[in-house]
């Protein structure tokens, strides 16, 4: 706005990030004073986050700056940056997570024995057996737990004729 005199017109605009609702300029009238404002700014709207595979998303708003968290469900871990924010154009800004499934590596081996184990993902289960002349005692199995680590080893082997 340059003037303040009779018919001059003043142009209403939103900060970046925020929409404009209704008429964006007022007159100055005869009697001195401008027209009724009728115009308001109101945030932009990314509407809901993207969601992920194996993952939650948790948001409690979807408007310009507001910030959404991404977690994983029990087994996966995140990999990435975890949030994600509303932009100024009204989208999501890059999701960078995903959730990978845990990975509890391949399991200690027991004196005398052998493990066996197909995966060495979360849920799977490795099977202890002993070397010929030995016995299994304890817990044969062991599985890969929501924590990336394996259940406590419980089996030992024991030579046969041992008391225990």
């Amino acid at each position: 706005m340059s003037a303040t005199t009779y018919m001059s017109v003043a142009t209403y605009t939103c900060e970046s990030g925020y929409n404009l609702n209704g008429n964006n300029t007022i007159h100055c009238m005869r009697n001195g004073k401008w027209s009724t404002v009728n115009a308001s700014c109101y945030p932009g709207d990314c509407k809901a986050p993207p969601i992920i595979l194996h993952g939650h998303v948790d948001s409690n708003a979807s408007t310009y700056l507001s910030v959404a968290t991404y977690t994983c469900d029990p087994g996966y871990n995140i990999v990435g940056k975890d949030t994600t924010q509303c932009l100024q154009n009204g989208t999501w800004s890059s999701i960078q997570a995903s959730c990978n499934l845990l990975d509890c590596n391949v399991p200690s081996t027991i004196d005398h024995g052998n493990v066996t184990v197909q995966t060495t993902t979360y849920h799977s289960v490795a099977s202890y057996t002993c070397d010929p002349g030995y016995n299994i005692i304890g817990n044969r199995t062991i599985q890969c737990m929501s924590s990336g680590n394996w259940s406590r080893t419980q089996a030992t082997c024991k030579p046969v004729g041992v008391l225990i």
